[in-house]
């Protein structure tokens, strides 16, 4: 049972801490480098790696994965579980990732080509790879508070988790609230992710309504700060 939720806004992805009787779980794991921030976010909830007993994929992209391996080593107890059609790219194999080649022209916008660098400089262009990934089941979360929900289109295993009653969804990539390639200008709100990040675009456009239109009050997405749905619309979220 899940007794508190501590969402963590990363350098440029974010990832989530579950705090609970059994011990600590995490939702994603950011890029390679994020690693010690990761070791630094579980220290900040009174726990270590020792303590740490699942990692919950809510996609097969480097930027949430990556810094599962050096986790691992510190934590070889911890069960890393995905959606079950994530799971040979979490393993290393078909990962649907975007592509140099598939950015193409942005990659001469500027937001766009910083975005690319610090990506780069934060592991996101190493061959990551999570042997022991597994595709979650029922029985993983038979009297949990997290309920996984299958949102197919930004990767074809792509999974969001309800928190809270549902009250609260971490929707990984299928929602963000804004992302290093947008103005800083833009003020954050719940959206789909630009579609050239997506292996089916159309699919994850229609994945991004579904969990708006759930009945979840707040957003913890796969990059931006966490919002809160209000009568006044979406805010972000305090505390």
């Amino acid at each position: 049972m899940t007794d508190e939720v501590t969402f963590v806004e990363g350098p440029a992805s974010n990832w989530i801490v579950l705090t609970g009787s059994d011990g600590v779980d995490l939702i994603d794991a950011g890029y390679p480098d994020d690693a010690p921030l990761v070791v630094e976010s579980l220290a900040a909830v009174g726990a270590a790696l020792g303590d740490l007993r699942r990692i919950w994929v809510t996609h097969a992209h480097t930027d949430h994965i990556g810094g599962i391996p050096e986790l691992l080593r510190g934590a070889p107890q911890a069960v890393v579980l995905t959606g079950r059609a994530d799971v040979e790219p979490t393993r290393g194999i078909g990962r649907e990732q975007v592509t140099v080649a598939k950015l193409g022209a942005r990659l001469l916008r500027p937001l766009w080509f910083r975005w690319a660098l610090s990506a780069a400089r934060a592991g996101g262009l190493r061959d990551i790879a999570v042997p022991t990934a597994r595709a979650l089941t029922a029985a993983d979360v038979a009297g949990s508070a997290l309920e996984p929900i299958e949102v197919p289109g930004h990767t074809d295993g792509s999974t969001a988790f309800v928190l809270d009653h549902g009250a609260v969804v971490a929707t990984g990539d299928v929602i963000v609230t804004h992302h290093p390639t947008l103005p800083r200008r833009q003020p954050p709100r719940p959206q789909a992710i630009d579609a050239v990040f997506s292996h089916d675009p159309g699919l994850a456009r229609d994945a991004s309504l579904t969990l708006l239109g759930s009945t979840a009050t707040v957003v913890l997405p796969g990059h931006g700060p966490a919002m809160a749905r209000t009568l006044q619309g979406w805010e972000l979220l305090e505390g």
